[in-house]
């Protein structure tokens, strides 16, 4: 953020999502809730002034919603119709963004059973297993070997299927963590590989309860936990061990085209 690089950051305080029904409260990750001021502490970070860090609940009334970011945005100039109009933007943006999550997930489905296929569920939260830089690129690795990957907006999970067991899974993306678990622990032709960070809190237990899922239905599962200082290679490995078990327990063949990730 030196001089002359960005006009403004927007970074805001997310806080919550709406409570699905059975659930007790939806937060986000205490990170994402704490980042504004996590990026206002970094000792010779230069330009804070530009950041703009609005509080944003999801679960409020849209109104409180619109008035807490115009108030946030004020130094942008803008006012609360202007701020309505482009919430409700953006969350048609994100319904559109969802429909064609699962419309993929949909034919990646249809592929694996039409070539008696094996797929792979990055299960985790987006800002970790879908970035190649927190993931080493696992992800796309694993594609490259000839297993379709998965991620959580992709599959047609029901949050139902966690209540009334984890009803005080009070962590938005906990909820869908474990709501896709169940899913892909139903499923013959999905398997899971679970992208954590080192030391991170939430995950301490819902992992817990992720392997507790997996272990009622008896499928092999991968954990990979990233601290920001291993390479590929080691993982890469497990990953293959992991291949492994999974064609051993599901009697499905492998890729005949399957190759070394680079």
């Amino acid at each position: 953020m030196g001089e002359g690089e960005v006009d403004w950051l927007l970074v805001p305080h997310l806080l919550r999502e709406p409570a699905s029904p059975g659930f007790t409260d939806a937060h986000f990750c205490c990170y994402v809730q704490a980042h504004p001021g996590v990026l206002q502490a970094a000792a010779g970070l230069a330009g804070k002034e530009k950041i703009l860090s609005p509080i944003v609940q999801f679960n409020r009334p849209l109104s409180e919603q619109v008035r807490s970011l115009a108030t946030g945005l004020a130094p942008l100039g803008v006012g609360e119709g202007e701020v309505s109009l482009a919430l409700a933007r953006a969350r048609k943006e994100q319904d559109a963004f969802l429909a064609r999550s699962l419309e993929l997930g949909r034919q990646a489905m249809e592929w694996l059973e039409k070539n008696d296929g094996l797929g792979l569920v990055a299960i985790g939260r987006p800002y970790n297993s879908v970035d190649a830089g927190l993931t080493l690129d696992i992800p796309r690795k694993m594609a490259a070997m000839g297993y379709p990957v998965f991620y959580l907006d992709m599959l047609p999970y029901d949050l139902n299927d966690i209540l009334p067991e984890f009803s005080n899974m009070y962590w938005h993306y906990g909820q869908k963590i474990l709501a896709s678990a169940c899913y892909v622990a139903r499923h013959p032709r999905l398997f899971a590989v679970y992208f954590t960070n080192f030391m991170c809190g939430p995950d301490s237990y819902i992992l817990t309860y992720f392997k507790e899922i997996m272990r009622r239905s008896g499928k092999p599962y991968l954990c990979l936990q990233f601290d920001g200082h291993g390479a590929d290679a080691g993982y890469l490995t497990r990953v293959e061990a992991a291949l492994e078990s999974f064609h051993s327990w599901s009697k499905i063949a492998q890729p005949a085209t399957l190759a070394t990730a680079d």
